[in-house]
């Protein structure tokens, strides 16, 4: 029994396959192996319920004679990593969204195409895979619904106070770094270089190496 998001995207389907003609639906059937299982569903209904003699290519047509390594590149049905995956959740969020916009995936060096089938593990990242021909529809679709989250350049930089006159990390505090509250506002730090001896007084705020 199918859910009330995958009703809704079996309607969605079996609309847009009952506005092509003969001709666009052969077209599609074409490359019927490289549909989710629910379009596949929807198309072959469509098909029926019109009465068309379409046959499912079920699987991409051979090569005529042995690739050159450029033919190899631009094969259409290479697969292309289009995220490395770092968790069986993060897995299911990103293969689901292919799916819901038509675009077939694998995980893997097996190129596993159901997740339940997947039984390794995802240290170090799992590549999440499609056909090269839709690669950049997903990731088109992967950026803009799941972006990667980008790390902070500054995370974790460590930063020194330095002597604003010879610039050695050589300094201490003469008095004591006043408390957090109530005269804190007015008071400063109280510093002094042990390489040079310069004295000078500050907010306390780290001067960038």
């Amino acid at each position: 029994m199918k859910s009330l998001d995958q009703q809704e995207q079996w309607h969605q389907l079996t609309d847009t396959y009952r506005q092509m003609t003969e001709e666009e639906l052969d077209r599609v059937a074409a490359d019927a192996f490289d549909l989710v299982p629910i379009a596949r569903e929807a198309l072959q209904s469509v098909i029926s319920e019109k009465g068309l003699k379409i046959q499912f290519a079920e699987a991409p047509p051979a090569p005529a004679a042995e690739p050159s390594q450029q033919d190899d590149k631009d094969d259409p049905y290479r697969l292309v990593c289009v995220r490395k995956v770092q968790s069986e959740s993060e897995a299911r969020q990103l293969t689901a969204l292919l799916d819901a916009n038509f675009i077939g995936s694998c995980l893997g060096p097996e190129n596993i195409v159901d997740l339940e089938d997947f039984k390794a593990g995802f240290d170090g990242g799992v590549e999440l895979k499609v056909h090269a021909q839709n690669s950049r529809r997903a990731f088109d679709v992967l950026d803009m619904f799941a972006p990667e989250e980008q790390e902070d350049p500054n995370e974790g930089k460590e930063y020194a106070m330095l002597c604003p006159k010879c610039h050695s990390q050589e300094i201490f505090l003469r008095d004591d770094v006043p408390d957090a509250e109530g005269a804190a506002a007015k008071e400063k730090f109280k510093w002094q270089c042990d390489a040079c001896g310069h004295q000078w007084e500050d907010e306390g705020i780290a001067e960038k190496m």
